[in-house]
């Protein structure tokens, strides 16, 4: 009750600081560890950075298979349908945004393939080039083709009784491209799985249960049925 207010206070602000250890600092002298920083999300960052999200799948960087180019042939023949839709669509009156929507993200899919190879070069050049990513383009655009061409048939089959012969045309190649985008992907899926499981990352995953052993000296001592601090079943006495 004797004890003035201004060293109270001096307490209790210094009594957090005792809650965490001293470390020893560069100029020889104490200093109080921080504890983990908050992130705005709840997590927590370490060392005052944010940790990594989890990434996806590696892409694949081999070489493409005769399946794999049979599948882009056909995804090609169903981008120069959606641009030849697209074309009617607007000479009808029509805003084909979608389409060409579909039609570029199909362009940057087939940047390795010749006969579109001009087409590719002039959307590279430009502002929508930087929307392909650092690779610029290739099977890193399959997915984004194959989801926006499967939305667009969602919402042209609502139109396909009062659309027009164009509109129908459009969903046909859509439709199409989605099927021929999907096929491919469980290809590549399929070659990355191949390569990460050759390459030794996944034999770790597949060992049985039985085979991986927790302790590297022939695993702990079994137990011996009896609880501790009780004595053993013979009752020997101490000499």
């Amino acid at each position: 009750r004797g004890e003035p207010q201004g060293a109270g206070r001096a307490q209790a602000i210094a009594a957090p600081a005792r809650a965490f250890p001293t470390l020893p600092s560069a100029g020889g002298g104490a200093e109080v560890a921080r504890p983990p920083s908050r992130t705005p999300g709840g997590g927590r960052s370490v060392g005052g950075a944010m940790l990594p999200m989890a990434m996806g799948p590696p892409p694949f960087a081999g070489e493409l298979t005769p399946e794999m180019q049979e599948k882009l042939v056909k995804v090609r023949y169903c981008v120069i349908g959606i641009f030849f839709a697209a074309v009617g669509r607007l000479c009808t009156g029509d805003v084909p945004f979608n389409e060409l929507l579909c039609g570029i993200t199909g362009i940057f899919l087939l940047k390795d393939d010749e006969n579109v190879g001009t087409c590719y070069a002039c959307l590279a050049s430009s502002p929508l080039g930087q929307c392909a990513g650092p690779g610029g383009g290739g099977l890193g655009c399959l997915m984004p083709f194959l989801f926006i061409a499967s939305f667009n048939c969602i919402f042209l089959a609502l139109r396909l009784l009062s659309g027009g012969p164009f509109l129908l045309v459009s969903f046909c190649f859509q439709l199409s491209g989605a099927t021929f985008a999907w096929r491919l992907n469980q290809l590549v899926s399929a070659a990355t799985l191949a390569d990460l499981t050759g390459g030794g990352q996944g034999q770790a995953l597949n060992q049985p249960l039985s085979q991986m052993r927790p302790f590297p000296g022939g695993g702990p001592d079994p137990p011996s049925g009896r609880g501790p601090g009780r004595p053993n079943a013979g009752g020997g006495g101490g000499a």
